[in-house]
């Protein structure tokens, strides 16, 4: 804890937590976590242009929630309104979110993104 990373050889992290591999139990599997900010500034190191200051869109987050069956269709309803308030103006019309449940990421995922391999495809 405490300790600092360089990565690349150049950027540094600082290691705020340590995961005991053996007691997790997710799909997600990872060497490090780092957070979103880190991209941001990594692409502001380089020169990137402004555009990547949406970063949090563009890293793919997954993101979980816990709803009852009863108010998925509410949830559903809702996506559509967070990407016309949150998402930039260039990426409304291409964007859209969806729900799936935690159980089928694995056997019947249709998405390219998944964070990890889907073991049967629909189809």
């Amino acid at each position: 804890m405490g300790q600092t990373l360089l990565f690349d050889q150049k950027h540094p992290l600082i290691v705020t937590g340590i995961v005991d591999e053996t007691k997790i139990r997710s799909h997600i599997s990872f060497d490090v976590l780092v957070p979103i900010s880190f991209q941001t500034n990594l692409w502001k190191a380089e020169g990137k242009s402004s555009e990547n200051d949406e970063s949090w869109l563009r890293t793919l987050p997954w993101t979980y929630i816990i709803s009852r069956q009863a108010q998925k269709a509410y949830v559903e309803q809702q996506l559509p309104l967070f990407v016309k308030k949150y998402f930039p103006e260039n990426l409304k019309d291409r964007s859209k979110l969806e729900l799936q449940p935690l159980a089928e990421i694995h056997t019947s995922s249709h998405f390219d993104t998944e964070i990890a391999p889907t073991y049967l495809k629909r189809i």
